[in-house]
């Protein structure tokens, strides 16, 4: 058992420090990991006869505030090609965060960043909310989400090919463009999807109540969901949770 928690305890710390992952950076931001990995972290030099605690304190504790900024700017930096290059083919486009990055509850210290490439001209919503019973939606699809989202992930993963040539752009997953490496300093997940105005968001006009369509291009298929509550839900039970002053 002390041989196990102890190779746990190994794994742990290459997960947090991004060391796991080395073959899909940049090899500037491969030096910068592998330097940053030299320090132990706080974590590390706690309960140092105890190790089963010391494994559930890596465990609990955030990931450093710099591995999440890089993530965080990469995503931008691959979003702004994308938009600038749609757009300069027609498209009206919008870029979020999605997943466990922009929550800071990621466990890796290089985390794949979800980006979700709206199609900002290709809009669902549900019949039975108060906008689409007062006929703010009047005018019609004259496209499917599927054939539009195939035809936006297509546009995408030739863009994204011919910006990042030194890039491994995979195409292969149903739904996300996977990039890596070249000179980007963290891989990244672009998402094609549009926008859901659900019951609830057309009351509120939360961003929290609005569901995005994301394409499954193996089927292919559309898929709902809701990105954005999840994300306000943890994030407001870490408020309600935190401790008094």
């Amino acid at each position: 058992m002390a041989r196990d928690i102890e190779k746990r305890l190994r794994q742990l710390s290459t997960r947090r420090r991004g060391t796991d992952r080395l073959g899909r950076l940049s090899e500037a931001a491969k030096v910068d990991v592998l330097t940053k990995s030299l320090a132990d972290e706080a974590w590390q030099k706690r309960a140092l006869s105890q190790p089963y605690t010391r494994y559930a304190l890596g465990a609990m504790a955030e990931v450093g505030p710099e591995y999440t900024r890089i993530s965080i700017e990469t995503a931008e930096r691959v979003g702004k090609q994308l938009k600038e290059n749609l757009e300069a083919k027609g498209w009206t486009v919008e870029f979020r965060l999605q997943g466990s990055v922009p929550l800071n509850v990621h466990i890796r210290g290089v985390s794949d960043v979800d980006l979700l490439n709206l199609d900002a001209d290709l809009l669902s919503y549900h019949v039975g909310g108060v906008r689409a019973r007062a006929g703010y939606y009047s005018t019609p699809a004259t496209e499917t989400s599927v054939s539009r989202l195939m035809r936006l992930r297509t546009e995408s993963e030739k863009i994204l090919i011919n910006a990042y040539p030194a890039a491994d752009v995979d195409t292969t997953g149903g739904k996300a463009i996977c990039i890596s490496g070249g000179s980007l300093a963290r891989p990244v997940d672009i998402v094609p999807s549009h926008w859901i105005d659900t019951v609830e968001y057309q009351s509120t006009l939360k961003l929290r109540d609005r569901g995005v369509k994301i394409l499954n291009k193996k089927v292919p298929e559309t898929i709902e969901n809701m990105p954005f509550l999840h994300i306000d839900r943890v994030h407001n039970k870490d408020l309600t949770e935190l401790p008094a002053a």
